[in-house]
Order: structure tokens, then sequence, then C-alpha cells
């Protein structure tokens, strides 16, 4: 799981850059910075200005040569973020295997409570993992909180 300045780095990281320097933001793992290994990488991530920015989260599964990506959104607009996803891409399978962008539509939010329910899904992800979920059904039941 990343840290809160996650946007920050993904930002500010570009395709020239090794996998270590972006894997910073994944917390203190030396596994997963140095190796990148199979599993499930999820991250936080703000948009916008900082007085009136969205927070979502992006969940990425790394299988083999197969990775898997979702946008949890309570607006439900960021899979039209292409150049994010392609950066992800870049990241994630440097020329190898594929990535494939699963559209899952969130409960939408009624005011302002992106960071809580961005929040909620992460931690919803985490504890289903835990007790051998699959990822797809850890994904659908964040979504629907």
């Amino acid at each position: 799981m990343a840290h809160a300045e996650a946007y920050r780095e993904i930002q500010s990281w570009t395709p020239h850059q090794p996998w270590t320097s972006f894997a910073r933001m994944l917390t203190s793992q030396l596994r997963v910075i140095d190796e990148k290994p199979h599993g499930l990488y999820i991250i936080p991530y703000f948009s916008g200005m900082q007085l009136s920015g969205h927070w979502y989260v992006i969940v990425i599964e790394k299988r083999r040569n197969v990775y898997t990506g979702w946008h949890i959104d309570s607006l439900g607009n960021t899979n039209e973020d292409r150049n994010l996803n392609t950066k992800l891409e870049k990241t994630f399978m440097p020329g190898r295997g594929r990535f494939i962008w699963k559209l899952q539509a969130a409960r939408i939010q009624s005011v302002y409570e992106c960071g809580p329910r961005a929040v909620l899904a992460m931690a919803s992800i985490d504890l289903s993992i835990a007790a051998m979920t699959g990822t797809d059904d850890a994904i659908l039941k964040a979504i629907r909180q």
C-alpha cells in the first residue's frame, strides 16, 4: 500500500526512471522496492488543486505477465485519465506482458466525502484480501460501500 503522497511521486516520475524510484511510495517494503513481486498494489491518489481536489484509489494486481488495474472513484471519472493510465502501465510493465483496465462503477458520492471513501475502500480491500477473497470480489465490495 502506498503512502498518501504517492500522487506527487507518480506525477513527477518519468518512464526513464527505474522502478526503485517509483516504488519508494510503497512504504518500506524492501522486497517490493527491489523486486516488484506479484501481488496487489493499492495507491491512494489525489487530483486537482489542494483546496478543491479529489481523492480516489488505484489498485493494480500483478500476476505473471498480466497486470490488471482499477480506479475506485466516487465521482466515476478517473478511467478517462489516459495519461495517468499510460504512465502506470509503463511503470509496472515496461515492454512486457499486457495491462487490462477494468471499469467498475462505484457508488457516487453525494457530498465532499471522497477522502473518507478512499480510506474505507483501501481498508475494505485489505481486509477482503486478508480473508482470502479474490481481487475482483474485493474490489466489488469496496466500490459498493
